[in-house]
């Protein structure tokens, strides 16, 4: 039986369990579980990247990042050998992003092309 503290004004929100003492929800146990699911989340990706065997093609977890972060098209350049390029990079950025989405955006608008992309920053990236 859970009751709940009469006047929410008078403390932190608690309840009380079968009689028992009170336990106040401060945060503090909804911090440590989100530590708790960050910590378990990159051991996974560690174990993940160091048990993977060695691959002679693309994807894996950069095939995903490519894939989730900067679309469908990146990640099939990404998996057909190309690498990401800095500007999509500094996409994940936040308030930095707009000033590089308006530029590829005037760049897209000017018609630049892939050819003239891969003339200007190698043919690494396209």
């Amino acid at each position: 039986m859970i009751d709940s503290h009469e006047d929410w004004r008078s403390g932190p929100p608690c309840a009380i369990v079968d009689g028992r003492t009170p336990f106040v929800f401060d945060g503090a146990e909804e911090s440590m579980r989100a530590k708790r699911w960050l910590l378990a989340s990159m051991a996974a990706v560690c174990l993940m990247a160091s048990t993977a065997p060695a691959q002679t093609q693309r994807g894996g977890i950069m095939g995903f990042i490519a894939g989730c972060c900067f679309g469908v098209r990146a990640a099939g350049a990404y998996n057909d050998g190309k690498e990401i390029h800095w500007r999509e990079w500094v996409m994940l950025i936040p308030y930095v992003n707009i000033v590089f989405a308006i530029w590829n955006g005037v760049d897209g608008a000017n018609g630049v092309t892939t050819s003239e992309l891969a003339k200007r920053y190698g043919a690494s990236y396209y």
